[in-house]
């Protein structure tokens, strides 16, 4: 190997003229001469090979160290982020099962709650209510949310502590026709409309409220002229809906206005979808329900837009409210 390389440098040198190569008459031998300096060039080439490969050497060795280096870097680099998204799971799934341990706790507590709810003892059907929000109690007129016995929350309405003795509570007042009364049963049982606008409390709640104590009751009348009526029953009673919130009792009546209620006494309620008398359906044609008996003499919920509008003895009405008050 090493003399095909040496003489692949000769031919080179020869090519280049650094060497002369001359052919002498004696035995036909070769005889190479050098010209001086082409030796001195040869080692001259030589050491600058030398020190380019070994240049070249170091170039790959230093290449190499730093790939190492580089390659160790980003190796510890990925080394603290694998570390760092291991911490953050961890952490993520502490908070995770926290978060899942809290919200079993508030379960507990709810479950604990709904438990203790269960056995609290409910108020005789004979037992007085005493809440404090109550119409018999206080001096001004305004909203308040009342306690009725057997309806599970409280109810917003209006008390008036005014008229006529004040300590009334209103379960019935039409306004303006802004608010429909053309409802079905279930409405007419549950309520519907604002204690101080258009407001029906909710047949249901009439008869809680009047079964468990004495209630009388008090109507304010606006008749189209402007004149105004009253009219007051000493005692004033709705049956349960399984007697279809017949209107049980009205006591004895005093007034300024005709006693158009008296014939309505015994009657059970009505609606268009659950009319509980024969004949003609008058809740849908006067489009409001009412203790209609065959006829009526008066309707406090039928509509503005019906033939008759609101309606007391054979009078229309602007406005029209009903009251009730606990007897003494």
């Amino acid at each position: 190997m090493a003399t095909s390389l040496c003489l692949r440098i000769l031919l080179l040198l020869t090519i280049s003229g650094v060497l002369t190569v001359t052919k002498c008459s004696q035995g036909d031998q070769v005889e190479v001469t050098s010209c001086g300096v082409g030796f001195e060039l040869i080692q001259h080439r030589f050491d600058a090979l030398q020190y380019k490969f070994l240049e070249l050497s170091v170039n790959v060795m230093e290449f190499a160290e730093a790939a190492q280096n580089r390659q160790r870097s980003i190796e510890e680099q990925m080394f603290r982020l694998e570390t760092s998204v291991a911490a953050n799971l961890s952490l993520v799934t502490n908070y995770s099962r926290q978060v899942l341990d809290l919200q079993t706790i508030c379960s507990n507590h709810d479950r604990i709650r709904n438990e203790l709810r269960k056995l609290q003892p409910k108020k005789s059907a004979l037992e007085k209510l005493d809440s404090p929000n109550s119409c018999t109690e206080g001096s001004d007129s305004g909203e308040i949310s009342l306690d009725i016995l057997n309806i599970s929350n409280p109810v917003d309405v209006f008390c008036d502590m005014t008229t006529f003795g004040g300590r009334w509570l209103v379960v019935q007042q039409r306004v303006d026709n802004t608010v429909s009364f053309n409802r079905n049963w279930t409405e007419y049982r549950d309520g519907f409309g604002q204690p101080t606008s258009n407001f029906w409390i909710g047949l249901e709640k009439l008869h809680q409220l009047t079964t468990h104590d004495s209630y009388e009751l008090f109507v304010e009348l606006q008749f189209s002229n402007g004149s105004l009526g009253i009219a007051h029953y000493s005692e004033f009673r709705v049956g349960s809906e399984d007697e279809k919130y017949a209107l049980v009792k009205l006591g004895r009546f005093s007034g300024t206005a005709v006693d158009a209620l008296r014939q309505h006494e015994g009657c059970s309620f009505s609606t268009y979808d659950k009319y509980n008398v024969g004949g003609k359906n008058w809740a849908e044609a006067d489009q409001g329900g009412w203790w209609y008996y065959g006829s009526y003499t008066s309707q406090l919920n039928s509509g503005f837009g019906s033939s008759y509008g609101i309606y007391w003895n054979e009078s229309h009405l602007k406005f029209a409210s009903m009251m009730i008050r606990k007897k003494q």
